[in-house]
């Protein structure tokens, strides 16, 4: 099976169905990395000349729903994402564990990320929130992402304002810094706590259920 053949059925005609009829070889991983690269292909308007009609008129739009990863794509990647970040530690350290609530321009949920991360201090689940959140931007869309967190202690260091001094957190701190250098565009904003409610409540839930996928 060539990769190249399975991306072009799949950017023309965006249906997963149609993909595994023809390639029943692929496994749910190769797939999703195939979805993901024809989104963006799609987004980019590189395939859509495969799927226009002969009459000229624009194609009707298919949504494809990522295998097991909880988002959606319609005809190409959002043009911006707004993340809402939290990470939840009981006993500081103690059991710990991130939510991610990604969502795009117009406040679709796209995808929710809840982990259960082991013993950590809060400030580490919280960076280890934003990362989870940075690679799952970074793998939707490289457009506009704004992420919105109530740690201010997080936005104030990523913006600069405030030194990374714990040496525990310095490098969470580069990894985030590296993934944002790859998005087109990036802004962080603090929150109050009741704002986040929904990541809050993933990252609980990932702690007590031990969530770890």
């Amino acid at each position: 099976m060539k990769k190249s053949e399975a991306l072009r059925l799949l950017a023309r005609t965006l249906s997963v169905r149609a993909v595994l009829v023809e390639h029943p070889e692929l496994d749910k991983e190769t797939l999703r990395a195939l979805l993901l690269e024809a989104s963006r292909t799609v987004g980019d308007g590189e395939a859509g000349r495969a799927g226009k009609p002969a009459s000229g008129g624009r194609a009707a739009s298919q949504p494809t729903q990522a295998l097991g990863q909880g988002f959606l794509f319609e005809a190409g990647p959002p043009a911006s994402l707004r993340i809402h970040t939290d990470g939840a530690s009981r006993g500081n350290p103690g059991e710990a564990g991130i939510g991610v609530l990604i969502e795009d321009e117009s406040g679709r949920i796209i995808r929710e990320i809840r982990r259960y991360i082991g013993k950590a201090t809060n400030n580490q689940a919280e960076y280890t929130a934003l990362i989870e959140g940075l690679k799952a931007a970074r793998d939707i869309s490289t457009g506009n992402v704004t992420v919105f967190a109530d740690s201010e202690l997080l936005v104030k260091q990523v913006k600069g304002e405030y030194k990374v001094k714990h040496p525990q957190l310095q490098p969470l701190f580069a990894e985030a810094k590296e993934l944002i250098s790859g998005l087109k565009k990036f802004r962080i904003t603090h929150v109050p706590r009741e704002k986040n409610a929904h990541a809050d409540a993933l990252a609980n839930e990932a702690i007590d259920k031990k969530i770890t996928g």
